[in-house]
């Protein structure tokens, strides 16, 4: 799984760190774009396994830090949902300038909201696969809400993820509101894989089948038995990338 590192300019002209992880005695058949979990990096354990699996059957893999995440330039404060749509499309025209446009979307948890808000947006993508993502972006708003309730008196709020200390603004949760609002799902007529483990103690499992329920066109539905939010067991992303590369298999072969 050879790995190349790049760079691309990203809102507010940032320099955003990528990760582009190419098959290895294998033609390449196509390129798939990875949008990480809230706060998370393109290292996250579980998207390198993911990775491998692709790989192994053709498939090369972009992910890249968002703003102030990981590598990449950029205030984590002034970042909001809407930001990280423009970056997947900077993402995205990268791709198309340099190598090709990427034909398959691969979003988790919050990073899947967001594939699911470009699936259709992006005129070469094929399908969307999601892992644990919520059915709209202001779900993470229960999740945070004191930091919500401390944001609307102080304009900022601080919390602590993972051992390291994120600044949360009002404007980052009114971002969340505004986008949910427009949130149709029903506009997905892309193939879409939805995938989510009953265990999963970060978002529950009813709202990823909202997600399916409201789709159009071919979806599938994927439980993820014992794997939890973060897919943390190489076992277990090894085999959510299994199955992703079987199921595209049908759309891109």
């Amino acid at each position: 799984m050879p790995k190349h590192k790049l760079s691309f300019k990203g809102t507010n002209n940032n320099t955003l760190i990528a990760e582009f992880d190419t098959p290895d005695n294998v033609e390449q058949r196509f390129i798939a774009l990875y949008a990480p979990c809230f706060t998370c990096t393109k290292n996250l354990r579980a998207i390198k396994y993911i990775s491998k699996m692709l790989n192994k059957k053709g498939i090369s893999l972009f992910r890249f830090d968002f703003p102030g995440l990981g590598e990449s330039e950029g205030d984590f404060s002034q970042s909001n949902f809407s930001t990280n749509l423009e970056n997947i499309k900077h993402a995205y025209n990268y791709l198309k300038d340099n190598y090709e446009a990427p034909k398959l979307l691969i979003g988790h948890s919050l990073g899947g909201a967001a594939m699911l808000k470009m699936t259709m947006e992006l005129p070469e993508v094929v399908a969307t696969a999601v892992i644990a993502a919520p059915d709209t972006p202001s779900h993470l708003i229960g999740k945070l809400k004191r930091n919500k309730e401390e944001a609307e008196i102080y304009g900022v709020s601080k919390r602590n993820i993972g051992g390291e200390v994120f600044s949360l603004t009002k404007g980052f949760f009114d971002n969340l509101i505004l986008n949910s609002e427009d949130f149709d799902l029903s506009k997905i007529t892309k193939p879409l894989l939805v995938m989510h483990s009953p265990d999963d103690d970060t978002i529950d499992l009813d709202y990823s089948l909202k997600i399916f329920n409201q789709v159009s066109g071919h979806k599938s539905f994927i439980t993820l038995n014992n794997v939890g939010h973060l897919m943390m067991k190489p076992k277990d992303a090894e085999y959510v990338g299994k199955l992703i590369t079987t199921w595209i298999g049908t759309y891109l072969d």
